[in-house]
């Protein structure tokens, strides 16, 4: 279980990144 909740946090911080990397901020 933990594992897994920092794997989904961990996608979530990298999608996040890659939103303001797109966005161009």
């Amino acid at each position: 279980m933990m594992t897994m909740m920092t794997g989904t946090k961990r996608k979530k911080h990298v999608s996040f990144h890659l939103n303001f990397y797109s966005c161009g901020c």
